[in-house]
């Protein structure tokens, strides 16, 4: 989240479930049952309901693992049905996918003991890009 200022945008908050001692960052753990996928029309949905995350505040920060105060989240992504299937291919790396160009709405809720968002459910939202698709990496391909 950001606020205007004088000087331009400035960073105020930046949830996040942070870095894994591996390295691995923004990436968190969810229930299987919390997402339904059909690869074949595109349609997906993830619900997901109060995930532990951070607010640090600014990016820096955060990849700094700095000071931050303890918060959650609440997400439902929609991916939208599509007829509109693609196959792509690079055969020296073995990699192939299939995947259904669609679009995608998002509702999102954010709270720590100092800061409470909610998104406009019912406003407008641009989908500049989603799909849903089967995907096979080369790398663990015998």
């Amino acid at each position: 989240m950001y606020t205007e200022g004088p000087g331009g945008l400035t960073q105020i908050h930046d949830f996040n479930p942070g870095i894994t001692d591996s390295g691995l960052f923004w990436v968190a753990r969810i229930n299987p049952d919390d997402v339904s996928v059909n690869p074949g029309n595109g349609r997906a949905v993830m619900d997901v309901e109060d995930l532990d995350l951070e607010d640090y505040g600014d990016f820096v920060n955060s990849l700094l693992d700095g000071p931050s105060l303890e918060g959650t989240a609440s997400f439902r992504v929609e991916w939208s049905m599509s007829n509109d299937r693609h196959r792509f291919r690079y055969a020296p790396e073995k990699w192939t996918a299939n995947v259904v160009y669609n679009e995608a709405r998002v509702q999102w809720e954010g709270e720590t003991s100092a800061a409470h968002f909610v998104t406009d459910a019912d406003g407008p939202q641009d989908s500049l890009f989603a799909d849903v698709g089967h995907e096979r990496s080369g790398a663990f391909v015998q």
